[in-house]
């Protein structure tokens, strides 16, 4: 097999895999909203949103380590894997105390307290198989990745709808999350066992001379880049209880789906563009600048339709009856989106310029930023006020990766072309919000429709067509 071809494989594998886990939670999340509500819902959310905290702690980029080492010392591959096991299991144990230890520093009901323990052993078996996954990346064995993740997120959907049609308790279902990692994690362990017969699960730990500087500035990153985004739904639990927890975790899970999108471009042009950065700066400066441009038009209808629709969106997705309180906030992230995806290209072109140590410091002084304001925002304009701290900390992390990358990238943002785009799709959304009285679904289609021909047609230069019809093209064969 040649490496185009295997990456291809791969590839497709890969977005298999993220698919199954991405489909399996916005989907269940959107049921357990409905079926129970704003406040168990809430209970239920704040336990799994610190759950997921602390596996980016216990994961600390180790996963990438064993891929990487794996790939290159396939003859050492059990001295390597056990090694890594070993610290995996420290950080595995440091994150449990950790969750456990903060969790109870909440005014939780009773049933919150067994959601956090419950979701404690969630942590312990989702952090163990996103270690194994790194063996599977590192043999380049996609395809076990993604058997285990299909038949995890199957089972998980399957006990979750029967438990729900037995009308079963949020606890119930909080053990089948629990119990769809366990199964995973033995299957992972089976197909260890398939890809190599000699790895052994005697931990060593002599591994933590691996994590050298990089290893440490790219493991704080990954925790700081998911808190500064995530920590306003634990200070809300602390200030606002189970109710607004509900409330904005309601309006985040549907957020997750469009923020995929910038996830793809990022993993298609990160090697091309690490690359570029030491063989030809002048290309690595353009394809940026594509690549921030095609995002800019992706962000556009999506902003807009959001931020205009927000009240039939909710009202379709959750019913306003239990979640009226949800329409400014999901409003207001519809203007995070926009900032989400300006920033990303920013945040790939330091990585790809081996300047991570600023995204770090950048993430760390948003993470100070949100606590600080969510402390007195929160207490008095409950979620709306925090999803104004988020588009504010958003925007201030974007400004900053801006002003690092001014020299080479103003003359892509800072143009009148953007301006007039921003405008005119605003105004485009406003007009059919307020003058077109169609069927929802038919008005957003044909706004969606419009803006995206006006998008293509008028904004692209013909090179970035050409780019962006090439990347569709290769989604389409990998399918």
């Amino acid at each position: 097999m040649t490496d185009f071809s295997r990456i291809k494989k791969n590839t497709f594998y890969s977005i298999i895999t993220i698919s199954s886990r991405l489909i399996a939670n916005v989907f269940l999340f959107w049921l357990l909203a409905r079926f129970y509500g704003p406040k168990i819902f809430g209970q239920f959310t704040f336990a799994h949103t610190l759950a997921t905290t602390f596996i980016v702690f216990a994961d600390f980029g180790i996963e990438i380590i064993l891929t990487t080492k794996l790939a290159a010392e396939k003859g050492n591959s059990s001295k390597v894997f056990e090694k890594l096991l070993g610290l995996k299991l420290v950080f595995l144990v440091i994150a449990l105390v950790l969750m456990i230890a903060i969790g109870l520093t909440f005014d939780l009901t009773e049933d919150a307290y067994k959601l956090l323990f419950i979701f404690s052993i969630y942590l312990l078996f989702t952090s163990l198989n996103n270690f194994f996954a790194g063996v599977f990346k590192g043999y380049e064995k996609f395809i076990y990745e993604t058997r285990v993740s299909i038949l995890a997120n199957f089972i998980l959907i399957l006990f979750t709808i029967i438990l729900l049609i037995l009308h079963r308790s949020i606890i119930e279902i909080a053990i089948a999350f629990a119990a769809s990692r366990v199964i995973g994690t033995i299957y992972s362990i089976y197909n260890l066992w398939l890809v190599d017969k000699n790895l052994t699960f005697k931990a060593d730990l002599s591994g933590f001379k691996l994590l050298g500087g990089k290893v440490l500035i790219f493991g704080f990153h990954l925790i700081f880049s998911y808190l500064f985004f995530q920590i306003d739904t634990l200070l809300l639990a602390k200030f606002k209880g189970d109710y607004s927890v509900g409330i904005y975790q309601s309006v985040f899970k549907l957020v997750m789906l469009p923020l995929v999108i910038p996830d793809v471009f990022i993993n298609a042009f990160l090697p091309t563009l690490s690359r570029y950065f030491f063989e030809n700066k002048s290309e690595w400066i353009k394809l940026g600048s594509i690549m921030g441009r095609i995002l800019f038009i992706f962000a556009l209808p999506i902003s807009v339709v959001m931020f205009f629709y927000a009240t039939e969106i909710i009202n379709l997705v959750y019913g306003l009856k239990n979640y009226q309180d949800a329409v400014n906030v999901f409003r207001i992230f519809g203007l995070i989106i926009l900032v989400r995806f300006l920033l990303e290209p920013f945040a790939l072109m330091l990585t790809t310029s081996d300047r991570q140590i600023v995204r770090l410091i950048t993430v760390i002084a948003a993470t100070i930023l949100n606590v600080s304001l969510n402390y007195f925002v929160i207490p008095k304009y409950d979620t709306f006020g925090a999803s104004i701290v988020s588009l504010t900390v958003n925007t201030f992390v974007g400004i900053v990766y801006f002003f690092v990358l001014k020299n080479d990238f103003k003359f892509w943002l800072l143009n009148i072309r953007n301006v007039v785009a921003l405008i005119s799709v605003y105004s485009i959304g406003f007009i059919f919000s307020v003058f077109i009285h169609l069927n929802f679904i038919f008005e957003i289609s044909i706004l969606l429709i419009l803006i995206s021909i006006a998008g293509y047609k008028f904004y692209l230069t013909e090179s970035e067509k050409e780019i962006l019809i090439s990347f569709t093209s290769k989604i389409k064969l990998l399918s």
